[in-house]
């Protein structure tokens, strides 16, 4: 690797969602091949930065002056630009994707970019696809982190086409259990879901569900809901927990944790219940665990459950999500156990933190020296 190579890394927050956990575990891995990898955000949480551990990454935040304009921050991210003098950048998500597709026109012509589209977007917008027909002449290759998103950027972005691939979310070596954790008694009561509190997660899904069941099955059952709020679903929390004890359901809501395998050994099974998604990365670690998956059938999830890895509903259906449930308690252990234990097989040898890096590294056009 060729040592005057500097990377950035650019995403709008370091907060706890699985775009920002990605980005964290694409940094630490570039570092193992480089001492100039910087992760650049501007937002107000760094709760994934702990991931990082003892590597070599430089974590920059960049602030507005002067309270929040827009125009001082861009500023300040030109100026932080300037300073690290990148030759590789990499975004991550539709805000920063349009930040640095400027900045590649504007100033850093010979900056080789790559923008990573994170979700899958529905519909096809005036809005969504014009900005990307524009600001991707600049990219050298656009990946998208599921087979739906590359879709439609086929469909919708034809310029752009023949820049579009994907690649896939990778999961960190320390997520793979050594060994499958079982349920208390056989039976399996406890799960627990993973993801901010705002719309695109739909927590209201479950309570809805869950309020679908019979009183005996809702007393056999206790879910646990880890995720920070989103921005963007102000008061949401509150008028969650105030449901739950209304109707008295079996659903305790906590903030986001650092500690996602120690949250996901003390389950049962794992929850999804997404509008919609990329590849979410909730779900590979949960399958890295070995853990029974019941998920909406968005985007890519069909593919990773497929075969039997796991309980798939459709989207926004209580009925279908109640039935996954029913499923999912009246199964056999030792199913219940193989199915965790094909996901985790899965995982392990399709996603993995090492095969996402140096994809990204190819995909930044530095394949050569990858394996030494």
């Amino acid at each position: 690797m060729d040592k005057s190579n500097r990377f950035v890394l650019f995403i709008n927050t370091l907060g706890s969602g699985g775009a920002q956990r990605q980005i964290v575990l694409l940094a630490r891995e570039l570092s193992k091949v480089s001492d100039n990898v910087f992760l650049v955000h501007y937002g107000n949480s760094e709760h994934m930065v702990e991931m990082l551990g003892g590597s070599s990454v430089r974590v920059v935040r960049v602030q507005a002056p002067f309270g929040r304009w827009k125009g001082f921050l861009f500023i300040n991210l030109v100026l932080e630009f300037l300073k690290i003098r990148p030759t590789h950048v990499v975004s991550f998500i539709d805000a920063p994707n349009k930040i640095f597709g400027a900045l590649a026109f504007l100033i850093f012509r010979r900056v080789v970019w790559v923008p990573s589209e994170r979700n899958l977007v529905v519909g096809s917008s005036f809005r969504e696809t014009f900005w990307r027909s524009l600001l991707y002449r600049r990219a050298r290759n656009v990946i998208s982190n599921s087979h739906s998103q590359n879709k439609w950027m086929h469909e919708n972005i034809s310029s752009q086409a023949a820049k579009c691939s994907v690649i896939i979310n990778g999961v960190p070596g320390e997520m793979f259990s050594d060994e499958i954790c079982t349920a208390e008694n056989g039976e399996i009561k406890k799960f627990v879901a993973l993801g901010r509190l705002g719309y695109q997660k739909n927590p209201m899904l479950l309570i809805d569900t869950l309020r679908l069941l019979l009183p005996e099955v809702r007393k056999s059952i206790f879910v646990d809901w880890y995720g920070e709020d989103d921005p963007d679903s102000p008061g949401l929390r509150e008028s969650l927990e105030s449901t739950v004890k209304l109707y008295e359901l079996p659903i305790r809501f906590h903030r986001a944790t650092r500690d996602v395998s120690a949250v996901l050994d003390s389950a049962d099974a794992f929850i999804l219940c997404s509008r919609f998604e990329g590849t979410p990365n909730v779900v590979l670690e949960a399958m890295a665990r070995g853990k029974v998956v019941l998920a909406s059938s968005v985007s890519d999830v069909p593919l990773l459950l497929s075969q039997g890895r796991g309980f798939l509903f459709e989207s926004e259906s209580t009925v279908g999500f109640s039935k996954a449930i029913l499923d999912c308690l009246s199964q056999p252990m030792d199913k219940a156990l193989k199915m965790g234990e094909d996901a985790r097989f899965f995982v392990k040898h399709e996603c993995s933190a090492t095969s996402m890096s140096k994809n990204y590294l190819r995909a930044l056009g530095l394949a050569v020296g990858l394996d030494q």
